[in-house]
């Protein structure tokens, strides 16, 4: 569960070097696309809000936590044409999960009253 206000508070502080610091390099390219014609920097925050609770869940589905290589930056959200997220991995961690005989991936988000939450489930 991620705190809109505070994701908000990083980005006033850091700006674009925090998007870098927990976006893959190509999750990156796209962020930049899909932000550019965001209206407010609250909303912004918002939607930034989700790919750290998307990250956040899916390294607690991996049952590890930020461990183990497990890094921001090779866990990866994207979304369809329809507007569906998916996560994908790169690097070290697409190497462990392939050792894990995770096939699949399922995220699911819901925001109320200024937080995001984020739910994943890694099939094997």
């Amino acid at each position: 569960m991620v705190s809109i206000d505070r994701m908000k508070t990083i980005l006033d502080k850091y700006g674009d070097k925090f998007d870098r610091r927990i976006l893959g390099k190509q999750e990156f390219d796209d962020w930049l696309t899909r932000v550019k014609d965001i209206p407010t920097d609250m909303m912004k925050a918002a939607k930034l809000a989700k790919y750290w609770a998307a990250k956040e869940a899916t390294s607690k589905a991996f049952g590890t936590g930020f461990a183990r290589n497990i890094g921001w930056r090779n866990i990866c959200l994207d979304y369809d044409q329809y507007g569906k997220p998916s996560i994908y991995f790169t690097g070290k961690v697409k190497a462990w999960a392939n050792e894990q005989l995770i096939m699949r991936s399922h995220v699911s988000f819901s925001d109320e009253q200024g937080m995001v939450v984020a739910i994943v489930i890694l099939e094997k």
